[in-house]
């Protein structure tokens, strides 16, 4: 990675800390922007269509990771902020009995991975899956 001359812009140190950043990530590093002071959650909320024949309670439900609380992250979707249509729209209530034994992580990288097997994993035992990108 080249570096610049001089960093007397913000942007252009910015620019280069970027470069360094995805760097790397490239090679497999795992990076704390937080330095330790951020935990991540594994989330999951049970989804009922009231208005379905069969709305099959406990088998649909949405995963998601979040540096916030459960109960916060929750409350956000119900009130769209940061928007999942299946969320907002069905979401019931947490579902603490399926969360209980996913660690909380420190690292985004790790949690954004976490996510993705929880929802694998959900959906090899029946469920039907939303999120967990």
């Amino acid at each position: 990675i080249g570096a610049l001359e001089s960093y007397r812009k913000k942007d252009d140190a910015s620019k280069v800390r970027a470069q360094v950043r995805d760097h790397l990530l490239d090679q497999g590093y795992v990076l704390d922007p937080a330095n330790g002071n951020e935990t991540y959650t594994i989330y999951i909320i049970n989804l009922i269509d009231e208005s379905a024949p069969d709305p099959a309670p406990g088998k649909w439900v949405y995963v998601g990771e979040t540096s916030k609380t459960p109960e916060e992250r929750f409350d956000e979707h119900k009130n769209g902020i940061r928007d999942n249509k299946a969320a907002r729209e069905y979401g019931r209530d947490l579902n603490y009995d399926l969360m209980k034994d996913i660690p909380q992580l420190r690292f985004k990288q790790d949690s954004q991975w976490l996510e993705a097997h929880t929802g694998e994993e959900l959906r090899s035992r029946g469920y039907v899956v939303e999120g967990a990108h």
